[in-house]
């Protein structure tokens, strides 16, 4: 492998979230495995326990992209543990059944979940899975109030972020690529911006300066924890009355 070509790859953290059996991890599969074949995507309905990830490498407008996908769980159970692994996402896809409404109404929750974690400047893709294409059910969720809502969440968010819709047929695949390839080019186009990180390494606060005095504490403070863990004994109260000695007569010395 060219080393200039893997330095040059962006690696994405995505995450795919959405209520319990709106066809998450068929969705993530379709997209891995483009050649998946009719039974796989048609097999009985396995529940994701906790998080699952895969891994897909892409090229996006002359860029290498290394994408990792997080298929999260829809039950509630899960829900502590969804939400460690959604922090340092980059973007998300927010994924509900057109024939299932309450699943719909679920994405201003989860967008709200985005938002108490810092990431309401995150893109977000809400794609409407086709399940009246292949099941017996009728929609119950129109195209117009996909492309609504993601005007709305737009509107209000609190921070500038970009809201897109789409939807997919996991039977046939078709929609699939077409909604991870507009995630990404949403993610980059961000990332050009400089306003949001690949994994969203956090920024850390400098810890304040010390003066020299508290300096001097810091020191034999921490020397007397090495020497002398038991701060009952009477040779470690003597150390601290030397500690506090030393500290008086080294403010006097800066002042």
């Amino acid at each position: 492998v060219d080393e200039d070509e893997v330095d040059d790859t962006k690696v994405l953290k995505l995450i795919v979230l959405g209520d319990a059996a709106v066809g998450k991890t068929r969705f993530i599969e379709r997209f891995v495995d483009e050649e998946g074949t009719l039974d796989e995507c048609s097999c009985p309905y396995i529940p994701t326990l906790g998080v699952d990830f895969r891994i897909k490498k892409v090229r996006l407008k002359g860029t290498n992209v290394k994408l990792q996908i997080w298929d999260t769980s829809g039950q509630e159970r899960f829900r502590t543990i969804t939400q460690c692994y959604i922090r340092g996402g980059a973007g998300f896809v927010c994924m509900y059944d057109v024939t299932n409404r309450c699943s719909f109404d679920q994405i201003r929750h989860q967008r709200s979940l985005l938002e108490q974690d810092g990431l309401g400047c995150k893109p977000i893709v809400i794609v409407g899975i086709r399940h009246d294409k292949t099941t017996g059910r009728s929609r119950a969720v129109q195209a117009s109030e996909g492309h609504a809502l993601a005007r709305e969440l737009q509107m209000i968010s609190t921070a500038p972020c970009i809201v897109r819709y789409a939807e997919a047929n996991l039977l046939t695949g078709e929609g699939v690529s077409e909604a991870m390839a507009l995630l990404t080019k949403q993610v980059l186009l961000t990332l050009e911006g400089g306003s949001v990180q690949p994994l969203d390494i956090a920024r850390q606060t400098p810890p304040a300066r010390l003066s020299r005095a508290n300096k001097v504490a810091a020191a034999l403070s921490s020397a007397k924890r090495r020497l002398f863990p038991d701060k009952t004994d009477s040779l470690g109260e003597r150390f601290m009355t030397s500690v506090a000695m030393l500290h008086g007569k080294a403010r006097q010395a800066i002042l």
